[in-house]
């Protein structure tokens, strides 16, 4: 589980791609800026619960995040991002998936 600071600022690190056994990641109501990395997608065995909204996100959605096969939470609102998400939609087949875009 990595929750954020609201006093949090700056970019997502690519880094966090690399943490194989995150399952939930909530950065929300932060100063965080640029672009959702698409290492995020390297995470498709664990990660279940991205929420990334009410921040100052720009960009893309990454196309990555359709490889998030344990999918079941994807909450992005409130930020600058473009694109769609129809990407991940096949993977949100737990019963109890949410989209919130």
């Amino acid at each position: 589980m990595l929750y954020a600071n609201p006093n949090l600022s700056g970019t997502l690190p690519t880094e966090l791609g690399n943490l194989q056994y995150l399952w939930n990641l909530a950065i929300v109501g932060t100063n965080v800026t640029g672009h959702i990395p698409s290492e995020f997608g390297l995470l498709s065995s664990s990660l279940a619960i991205v929420e990334l909204w009410a921040n100052q996100l720009t960009g893309p959605i990454p196309t990555e995040f359709g490889s998030l096969t344990e999918l079941r939470i994807l909450a992005l609102s409130l930020n600058n991002l473009t694109g769609t998400i129809s990407c991940c939609t096949a993977y949100l087949k737990h019963p109890n998936s949410s989209l919130l875009a």
